[in-house]
């Protein structure tokens, strides 16, 4: 992995979402649930996300995946997961509905 850095900003919105003082979009909406992927390698990301989303914890619940700006990959392998997940309804992708992390953020919905 190297010397990757993150933002603040990114790192600080990470840290808002863990106490539940998070706020996304223009309401007050707070996902029940978070997994920080910040720093993880895309194998060990997605095997994360899929325990999270198989294990029926969150179940009729919301779950943010904070996967960071960066290069994308964590971005693309959680959005290409979702797409095939059959236990997530819903998905919002940062960028689309205005997350303060933008595209550095994804809500399943599940």
């Amino acid at each position: 992995m190297g010397n990757r850095r993150f933002s603040r900003k990114s790192r600080a919105f990470a840290q808002k979402l863990k106490r539940g003082e998070a706020t996304i979009g223009r309401t007050s909406f707070v996902a029940d649930a978070w997994i920080d992927l910040h720093g993880l390698r895309a194998d060990e990301a997605l095997r994360r996300v899929r325990q999270a989303v198989e294990g029926g914890e969150y179940r009729g619940k919301s779950l943010a995946i904070v996967h960071g700006k960066g290069q994308g990959v964590l971005r693309e392998a959680t959005r290409r997961y979702a797409s095939s997940a059959p236990e997530i309804k819903r998905v919002w992708n940062g960028e689309d509905v205005f997350l303060p992390e933008g595209d550095g953020m994804t809500i399943f919905f599940l």
